[in-house]
């Protein structure tokens, strides 16, 4: 595990980073860091004990960690948003930016004081208010906003993960798959090393907050 400590002053954000190799894929953990979006549009970065700084092309290391953790960790809505702002991808800066930004203020767009946006690699989603949300006429509703988080595990895994999260224990999640306990038990661990979790109690938590079916 890398944590990094304190740079730059506009990059003192990535005090708030640990980074974990694993299958050669990096498994970042964000932290402590608050969004909101402004009258016109922006999107404002808080990090506790820092000055809040509005989000620009120029937070080059920002974008392009947060740019990567959407990639691969809410996939649906980073080929919705790709496509969308496509017409942009000659200049690759510019480009991450419009996806970053467009993923903040539709999840992360209210100023909230008692939970942070993201800590400890959970991303903690809102119902940010817009006029298009229930009218139909946005086709990035439910995709973009409250996406879905794309799970590296398989659909045996899926299934016994949502067991859990419904409320069964081990020995009714074994009796309803014909299994025994020791085979839930060990996909459970598998399920909990994939995703860093450590409890029972902190899967069903990471399932509601990710917004899981």
């Amino acid at each position: 595990m890398i944590r990094l400590r304190r740079y730059k002053q506009q990059d003192t954000w990535l005090s708030h980073l640990d980074i974990h190799k694993e299958q050669n894929i990096n498994m970042l953990k964000l932290n402590d860091i608050e969004f909101y979006n402004t009258p016109s549009g922006g999107v404002m970065v808080s990090v506790e004990g820092q000055e809040t700084f509005i989000l620009l092309p120029t937070h080059y290391d920002l974008i392009s960690i947060l740019h990567d953790y959407i990639m691969q960790n809410y996939h649906g809505a980073y080929l919705a948003l790709s496509s969308l702002y496509k017409g942009s991808a000659q200049n690759p800066s510019y480009y991450r930016y419009r996806i970053v930004s467009r993923f903040a203020r539709c999840n992360f767009g209210e100023y909230e004081t008692n939970v942070v946006d993201i800590s400890k690699h959970t991303f903690h989603f809102e119902q940010v208010h817009c006029p298009l949300r229930g009218a139909g006429d946005c086709q990035l509703e439910n995709v973009v906003c409250n996406p879905q988080y794309t799970l590296p595990l398989t659909k045996q895994q899926i299934n016994i993960f949502r067991m859990y999260a419904d409320g069964l224990n081990t020995e009714q999640i074994a009796k309803k798959l014909s299994l025994s306990t020791n085979t839930i038990d060990r996909h459970r661990s598998d399920i909990q090393s994939k995703l860093d979790l450590h409890s029972i109690t902190e899967m069903i938590l990471f399932w509601i907050n990710n917004n899981l079916k």
